[in-house]
């Protein structure tokens, strides 16, 4: 909800000189991203409920990762993402986004293997529009199928979540790790963006990534 001057609301009329801006409350009728779904262009990737593990990022098996290849006509717009650890022994880690350029899907590029690429069958995602709309044009991994460059440190750009140590039982860590990116990550053509961590962890974690896919 916001404060927005009605004066500048009414059919575009501009405030006369030295009037006083008028507040008016607003509010999203439908919810915040209604008009992303109706339009079909709300893109929503989860993991199975038994979920994955979040890995290291100096490992080569990224799991859960957007590829916007070149070409796709769109930017990809985060718009979420949350994790529920599903199973296993936590250990302590930080959890973030690591990015990377990458222009092919190719032997000898930043990313080798990708569903959606090279013959290899889409993960499966949904459209905000349940059972409806238009299917993505950028990639989206889930399954824990790709494979790319290991990271450097310098590859993290974005800090999401902490995970304490020893947690093993369903009562320990049940709250969800829920994030609203609120429009700061924007996937242009030719980007890798995945789901990292600072240490390997066994912890498997039921993961949804929920983003817009806007025409450039």
């Amino acid at each position: 909800m916001a404060l927005l001057d009605t004066a500048d609301l009414a059919f575009g009329a501009p405030k006369r000189a030295g009037e006083r801006a008028r507040p008016a409350l607003t509010s999203d009728f439908h919810g915040r991203y209604y008009e992303t779904s109706k339009n079909g262009r709300l893109i929503i990737a989860s993991t199975t409920p038994l979920g994955l593990a979040i890995p290291i990022y100096t490992g080569t098996a990224p799991r859960v990762a957007i590829l916007n290849p070149e070409g796709s006509g769109v930017n990809v717009n985060l718009l979420s993402i949350s994790c529920q650890r599903a199973s296993g022994t936590t250990v302590e880690f930080a959890a973030g986004l690591f990015m990377a350029a990458a222009t092919a899907v190719a032997t000898g590029a930043f990313v080798t293997a990708f569903p959606g690429a090279l013959n290899v069958a889409r993960d499966t995602t949904r459209n905000g529009i349940l059972g409806r709309g238009e299917a993505p044009r950028a990639l989206y991994a889930i399954s824990g199928t790709v494979t790319a460059t290991a990271w450097a440190a310098g590859d993290h750009f974005y800090s999401l979540f902490h995970s304490y140590a020893g947690i093993g039982t369903s009562t320990g860590d049940g709250t969800p790790w829920t994030h609203d990116f609120d429009g700061k990550v924007l996937i242009p053509p030719g980007t890798f963006v995945a789901l990292a961590a600072s240490v390997a962890s066994v912890a498997l974690y039921a993961t949804t990534l929920v983003a817009e896919e806007i025409d450039i």
